[in-house]
């Protein structure tokens, strides 16, 4: 949960990204700033989440950066897997950076997540060739969500999209899809829910669940 800056602040460096977060390894987050493109800003930052190991709570990081004109950036804070290095869990939001002057951060009160995987739940075996998946999400580009399954290696097994049932764009609703994959022995997964990003080479949020995968 990103509190600071919240979408559509106005930043001079160093930036000060302050929020909230769920345990992860370690209690380590990795923060970084994306250009319209993809590219790296800022190479990725860590910062730690300020609560007992397991527990969740606060961060806060500052982070200098360098542009030579007014530009438009996409703020990230990752969570990654200790066993194959892939992403957890990404929260991001869209700022505008600025070579100098004053800036204009915005504050954001606390919000509910904005994808809830609520099936498969963590830690649940799964087996067989497909594989329900459901919850509530808020998808921020036509509707639209990824899913994605990986093996434990961190190997891409499966992948599909789906639309989120709301009454409209940005609102919350329900999804649910059957994806079909393959695995020829027992090991860890991960189940993987994508928002896209419509503007940058990335993705607006992430969620994931850790499960057992089985023939």
């Amino acid at each position: 949960m990103i509190l600071e800056p919240g979408p559509g602040s106005r930043l001079v460096s160093p930036l000060r990204v302050t929020g909230w977060a769920d345990p992860t390894f370690e209690q380590t987050l990795s923060v970084r700033l994306l250009s319209f493109d993809g590219g790296e800003i800022v190479v990725p930052v860590p910062t730690q989440i300020m609560a007992d190991v397991g527990q969740r709570g606060p961060f806060t990081v500052e982070i200098p950066f360098a542009v030579t004109e007014e530009q438009n950036a996409l703020l990230q804070v990752l969570s990654y897997s200790p066993r194959d290095g892939g992403v957890t869990h990404l929260s991001s939001v869209g700022v505008t950076l600025l070579p100098g002057g004053v800036a204009s951060p915005i504050t954001r009160p606390a919000y509910p997540e904005q994808i809830k995987v609520e099936q498969p739940e963590p830690g649940a075996i799964v087996s067989g060739v497909v594989v329900h998946v459901e919850g509530v999400a808020i998808a921020s580009f036509e509707g639209t969500l990824v899913v994605e399954i990986y093996d434990e290696a961190g190997s891409l097994l499966a992948s599909e999209p789906l639309i989120v049932d709301a009454s409209d764009i940005g609102l919350p609703g329900t999804f649910n899809l059957n994806l079909v994959y393959s695995v020829s022995s027992v090991g860890a997964g991960r189940v993987v829910v994508i928002d896209p990003s419509p503007a940058f080479d990335g993705f607006n949020h992430l969620a994931s669940v850790e499960v057992r995968l089985e023939p």
